[in-house]
């Protein structure tokens, strides 16, 4: 049998097949399918609750989504508005988490949902049912297209040249998929997109699925070799795309019981008045991914200087604090406890604020916490972590991890004094910071709670009640070159009996900090008698995955975490 005849027989048993499904029938269901989102999703918009009936109608609206890109990429005469359809879907699934980050990185900007994203994902709604309706209600002819775009077509070298530019141009960004997928499969790279990758995997999806079927609309012949081998290679990077999205539950059912081993029963309702801010609801909102999560009001107050050193390997630095301070006059389940921040960048770059997962101290804020985003002294004679970041100014100096811990020390030592200022609970106090900042975090928590390295970190009073790290960088300093005495520098060797109980996040795939430093830790609390210490491993999340704050990943831990420093505090 000849080819021709394979490509064919494939047209008549499953193309022609998809195209009668493609029907009037199928586009009145997607009329009223957009219609259906586009309401839910600003019904949404204005109530953002955490259900399951949320979850439900979003995995409606992906499906919805996914049912207009099959559409045009099938198609109809009016190709100018396929082609319009399928543009607009790739650049809306870029842009959503990049505006959505980027407004949650902005200290200022309460939320962690940009309005502008909003109102595109819901314009793919309003354009996919405009694309139905017209194909349901108007006869398709070749007219029907604006004349320049006809004329334009008709010019059949112009339009094959114009159509294999754009076919080139799109498969070199569909091979990047490859390196996409590749990313999310394995440990050990080491290369700064594994912290945006993993978190933004199901945009990442429905761009390569939309790209995918852009490029076999292009081609001439729908069947060909080339564009069933574009297809293939597309639903695979798909369906890598979404494997961590198919793996929440999972997330989910292993947190679970992380918590549950080490916490007992987390719990569930913080109060039965409605006028009372609650916690969320579910671990993972899907709603919540595509739109951005909604925050309550904090105030915030930048800049404070907390030290300035006039002598020795301190001359001339000055370290400051942000405040994120809750809303007077609700009944807010922090009750004003302390969390305090700690930075990562490997000690040597890195900053509080936009540098430091702000919308995490907004979001803990509107909670009722009081929450301090804490700088410390940068080792500036080690070559840098990344060398395109800036130090901050006055941060600089040839530190060791001693001198770290002591810069905290000092904020600590501040702290004590000025706490009524803003009305902070000196008796419930909370340590927080991911990679570098986790390593300080958890060093400064275990000393002060044993009384050790005083001369550091002198007692203050504070009653640190509870650990919170994420792929804490224990013992790692010396790969940077950085000094430090053994037990500062490795925290895990000062757990005692009766050490803070500790909340870990790690990513399976981090390729930065080896997830097993944080199973060390754990282990060195359980050699001690001490079982209140629990890791969640997150699967298939590289190094610095919550860094979508909306991401899979951080809502997981964000639950437990509420739930955590509620029981502890």
């Amino acid at each position: 049998m000849k080819m021709n005849d394979v490509w064919r027989d494939i047209q008549d048993s499953i193309l022609k097949p998809i195209g009668e499904f493609l029907s009037l029938r199928y586009q009145t269901i997607l009329v009223f399918a957009n219609f259906l989102a586009l309401a839910l999703g600003t019904v949404y918009l204005l109530d953002s609750s955490g259900t399951v009936f949320w979850n439900i109608f979003a995995i409606f609206m992906v499906t919805t989504l996914l049912g207009n890109l099959v559409s045009v990429a099938v198609g109809g005469k009016y190709s100018f508005l396929d082609y319009g359809y399928l543009l607009l879907s790739m650049a809306v699934f870029i842009f959503i988490p990049l505006a959505n980050t980027g407004v949650s990185f902005d200290p200022s900007f309460i939320e962690s949902r940009s309005i502008l994203s909003n109102i595109l994902l819901l314009s793919l709604f309003v354009f996919g049912g405009v694309i139905a309706y017209i194909r349901i209600y108007i006869q398709e002819k070749s007219a029907g297209q604006p004349k320049a775009v006809k004329k334009l077509l008709e010019e059949n070298k112009v339009k094959d040249i114009v159509k294999i530019v754009l076919i080139g141009i799109s498969l070199a960004v569909l091979l990047t998929g490859v390196y996409v997928s590749y990313d999310l499969l394995t440990r050990n790279k080491g290369v700064l997109f594994e912290v945006f990758i993993p978190g933004f995997s199901l945009f990442l999806a429905l761009f390569f699925i939309t790209l995918t079927l852009s490029i076999v609309k292009l081609g001439k012949n729908k069947t060909s070799l080339f564009n069933l081998s574009v297809l293939s290679l597309g639903l695979l990077i798909f369906a890598v795309c979404m494997l961590p999205f198919m793996a929440v539950q999972e997330m989910i059912v292993n947190s679970e019981r992380s918590y549950l081993t080490a916490f007992g029963p987390a719990p569930k309702n913080f109060s039965t008045n409605k006028n009372t801010v609650q916690f969320k609801e579910v671990p993972f909102s899907l709603p919540d991914y595509l739109f951005g999560t909604y925050n309550r009001e904090y105030t915030l107050i930048e800049d404070v200087v907390f030290y300035e050193g006039k002598n020795g390997v301190d001359n001339g630095i000055k370290l400051r604090f942000d405040v994120y301070l809750p809303p007077k006059g609700k009944v807010l389940p922090g009750g004003n406890s302390i969390l305090v921040r700690f930075h990562g960048g490997a000690w040597t770059i890195g900053d509080k604020s936009s540098m430091n997962f702000p919308q995490v101290n907004k979001y803990f804020a509107s909670l009722g916490y009081v929450v301090f985003d804490v700088q410390y002294g940068l080792n500036n004679t080690r070559k840098k972590f990344v060398d395109a970041f800036e130090m901050p100014e006055n941060v600089g100096g040839d530190f060791r991890i001693d001198d770290m811990l002591r810069h905290a020390g000092m904020f600590f030592k501040y702290l004590k004094q000025h706490y009524s200022e803003y009305g902070a609970n000196i008796d419930s106090v909370f340590l927080s910071g991911n990679s570098a900042g986790g390593q300080l975090a958890c060093a400064a928590g275990l000393a002060l709670s044993s009384g050790k390295h005083s001369d550091l970190l002198p007692p203050q009073g504070l009653k640190i009640k509870g650990l919170i790290l994420l792929y804490p960088a224990n013992g790692l300093s010396k790969n940077m070159g950085i000094d430090g005495t053994a037990e500062l520098a490795d925290p895990a060797l000062m757990a005692e009996k009766n050490s803070p109980p500790c909340l870990v996040f790690h990513g399976e795939m981090d390729g930065f900090v080896d997830p097993k430093i944080s199973q060390v830790f754990r282990e060195a609390y359980i050699a001690k008698g001490n079982t209140h210490c629990a890791v969640l491993t997150m699967p298939l999340a590289g190094h610095g995955s919550d860094f979508y704050f909306s991401g899979f990943y951080n809502q997981i831990f964000t639950y437990y975490m509420e739930r955590f420093m509620y029981l502890y505090k």
